[in-house]
């Protein structure tokens, strides 16, 4: 007959183990704020055995003690992998138990700092989203401010236009009636502020309603000895402003819808 073979206590007796994730530094309990912590292991508590002298000391000793097994606390920002191999009540060693609640120490103060690290960029994103949305406000802003700027411009060219087409015929006759002379007619003047020139001969004898932002030292020099014919009297003071001591200018009233430069 052989040897007897000797008696183990198998389970519930249990035994904490303890793994790294096997990814370097980065812990995956932490998913993407893996790279704040160091892995300080993942625990689960597994069915071992004792040979039954080593069982029976164990307990006689209070090394052994009955208890429901505890969980290692999961970490806030994903579940705890291979948690608990073993559940409910079991035979653990206080090595395990205390090993255990170093491991629940270190977890929760990695919490703490992973916690930290997630307020701070959750705050750096929301800085940034900020900065983003203000930045597309002020371009959605200066483009809605280009685009009035530019219906003003239209605007206000076509109340210019209307008002030299509705003004020449006028200019014209009067220009008849004081030289005799047959004049003909320069639109567009850039010499004479883009105003339409009612010339006679190589010379204007009148300008119909210059553009006032046009009018600098030189034109002016050039309008003193032309008769100016504008559209109501806010454009003649518009254009008096920028003209010479002097100038001869002469209202005309148009429609007051034309008024505008």
């Amino acid at each position: 007959m052989g040897e007897p073979r000797a008696l183990t206590v198998a389970s519930p007796v249990a035994e904490l183990a303890v793994k790294l994730c096997g990814t370097g530094h980065q812990c995956r309990r932490y998913g993407i704020f893996a790279d704040a912590v160091d892995c300080p292991g993942h625990g689960s508590w597994e069915a071992t055995k004792l040979p039954l002298d080593e069982f029976v000391n164990g307990v006689c000793v209070d090394d052994l003690v009955w208890e429901l097994l505890p969980g290692v606390e999961k970490a806030r920002t994903e579940p705890e992998p291979s948690m608990s191999a073993m559940t409910g009540g079991a035979w653990a060693s206080r090595r395990s138990r205390s090993r255990y609640n170093e491991l629940l120490n270190v977890i929760k103060q990695l919490n703490s700092v992973v916690a930290t690290a997630r307020a701070e960029r959750y705050r750096a994103e929301a800085a940034e989203r900020e900065k983003t949305l203000r930045e597309v406000r002020r371009r959605q802003e200066e483009i809605r401010r280009q685009q009035q700027e530019k219906e003003r411009h239209v605007a206000n060219v076509a109340a210019l236009v209307e008002r030299q087409q509705r003004l020449t015929p006028t200019a014209v006759r009067w220009v008849t009636d004081q030289t005799g002379a047959v004049p003909w007619i320069l639109p567009a003047d850039f010499e004479h502020a883009m105003g339409v020139s009612i010339m006679v001969e190589h010379a204007p004898a009148m300008v119909v309603c210059p553009v006032e932002s046009r009018i600098d030292d030189e034109v002016a020099g050039r309008m003193l000895n032309v008769t100016i014919l504008v559209a109501s009297d806010a454009e003649r003071r518009r254009v008096a402003d920028r003209c010479r001591p002097g100038q001869r200018i002469v209202v005309q009233p148009v429609a007051p819808s034309a008024d505008s430069v």
